[in-house]
């Protein structure tokens, strides 16, 4: 996301972003807005693998190249880059490499454009997109990419691309563009109504924290707010359950009570145990263990995966989940 002529400009990056968190959105509007600094989040395996995706990109294309394909690549560094690629598809070339795509406020580089013999308004040919990954799993993320970058090439070519295709280590997956496209279409809309808020969200964990820029800013939020995640093993759906019991701390969830006072949707006993562990109240630990005894009397119903270690201070307990 970048601020240019004074409208904010959109990558398929953004909106996978948004996927996989909300507050992640928001900060980065700030970041372009110039409202906060955005930080930087060095992570070696990411590096890494950036590395490798780059290796396996470039071999990809070599191998484009012996097939006696006609290429067009794409300098990121020109200016016309966009001009440049629409000659390339109106040219009729085999494969566009690094073809830089536009649509409104939407802007990427599709790794590579693939002619395909399917008219269009460019000829008796047409264009699909190839993006080359390392996963051996399309992610939402890359789907979210490629039918982003397949609506922007429907707007050159005036016809909407049939497939879009992932090129991994192992195969070449190809997908249907109608099937995702309307998903593609609301999540785009939805980011944007989101954009337009100037609400901050909270920033609750998500998976996108292992490899997100804003990881450190966001974790030091939630241990000031002494935050319900740093219990090992809950989930935002734990989260949510207990949430809407005004339980909004991991000391508020150590003084939870046995039995639980309510019902919940979803297993909590081993983490109010956790709970209580993680603020050293090794007595109350003790206290629920025993309670927790009684609470489930058919001790067939359970799975023990070992026993309290109250030594070291963990508590290593649960198990099955009991149905209501």
């Amino acid at each position: 996301m970048k601020l240019q002529n004074n409208q904010l400009i959109f990558s398929a990056t953004d909106l996978a972003g948004y996927v996989n968190c909300k507050s992640l959105t928001f900060y980065n509007k700030e970041a372009a807005l110039g409202k906060r600094k955005k930080p930087v989040y060095s992570n070696p395996l990411t590096m890494l693998l950036i590395d490798k995706g780059i290796a396996f990109e470039d071999a990809y294309l070599e191998e484009l190249a012996a097939e006696g394909l006609k290429i067009l690549k794409i300098d990121k560094e020109d200016r016309e880059a966009s001009e440049n690629t629409i000659k390339g598809m109106k040219a009729g070339c085999d494969i566009i490499y690094q073809a830089r795509v536009k649509m409104d406020s939407w802007q990427g580089w599709a790794d590579f454009l693939v002619k395909v013999e399917i008219p269009s308004s460019l000829g008796a040919w047409s264009y699909e997109v190839l993006d080359t990954k390392l996963a051996t799993e399309t992610k939402a993320g890359t789907i979210l990419q490629i039918a982003l970058y397949s609506e922007m090439i429907a707007q050159i070519q005036e016809k909407l691309p049939e497939f879009m295709h992932v090129k991994t280590p192992e195969s070449k997956l190809t997908y249907r563009v109608d099937d995702y496209i309307a998903y593609v279409r609301l999540i785009k809309n939805r980011f944007l109504e989101l954009v337009k808020l100037d609400e901050e969200i909270y920033p609750d964990v998500a998976i996108h924290c292992d490899i997100c820029n804003w990881w450190e800013e966001c974790n030091k939020r939630r241990r000031e707010d002494d935050h319900l995640s740093f219990i090992a093993g809950m989930s935002n759906l734990h989260i949510k359950e207990v949430r809407a019991q005004q339980i909004n701390t991991l000391a508020q969830m150590a003084d939870v009570p046995l039995p639980i006072p309510f019902k919940p949707l979803v297993v909590l006993l081993k983490l109010i145990l956790r709970s209580g562990n993680r603020h050293g109240f090794k007595n109350k630990v003790v206290r629920k263990i025993n309670l927790f005894m009684n609470y489930f009397p058919d001790m067939r119903d359970l799975v023990y995966i070992g026993s309290p270690i109250l030594r070291s201070g963990i508590s290593i307990l649960i198990l099955k989940v009991i149905p209501w």
